[in-house]
């Protein structure tokens, strides 16, 4: 049961279960990473977290990186992982050598009741040596948000 969008309480009403229920949870799992990696040549986890979820709920799920570059033009893979099914991916490219770009990946889904280990992680395309920069103050962040019922 969700709460019906645009829909007031009045004074008097009574705030039930199900109506609780029906609001979201927030965040789950955050995770930050401000070390860079630099020229790495496998799969890089940047992310991870690990959280009970609640059957028939949507998850919203994000991963961004704030400064990728490479030494020639190529492409990066962000995926986001629950253990190792992979929930979503996609590719940035980078367009010349010593250019940067940035990147981001989100996925909304619901998961299994039960213990889940969420990851985010960076692949590097084949012929790419890929530096994702990052600082205390240009994280990396994975997080995931519980959004409400399905």
């Amino acid at each position: 049961m969700a709460i019906a969008p645009n829909t007031t309480f009045v004074s008097g009403a009574i705030l039930t279960a199900a109506q609780m229920n029906a609001l979201p949870f927030g965040v789950q799992v955050y995770d930050t990473e401000t070390t860079t990696s630099s020229s790495f040549t496998t799969a890089v986890t940047v992310g991870t977290g690990t959280m009970t979820a609640i059957a028939n709920r949507l998850y919203r799920m994000t991963y961004f990186e704030p400064q990728l570059t490479g030494n020639v033009a190529g492409a990066a893979l962000l995926k986001i992982l629950d253990g190792a099914t992979q929930l979503q991916a996609t590719y940035t490219v980078i367009p010349a050598a010593g250019q940067e770009n940035n990147a981001i990946i989100t996925v909304t889904t619901t998961l299994s009741a039960g213990a889940h280990t969420l990851n985010a992680t960076l692949v590097r395309g084949s012929a790419i040596t890929l530096t994702a920069t990052r600082s205390a103050t240009q994280p990396a962040v994975f997080t995931v948000e519980d959004i409400g019922p399905a």
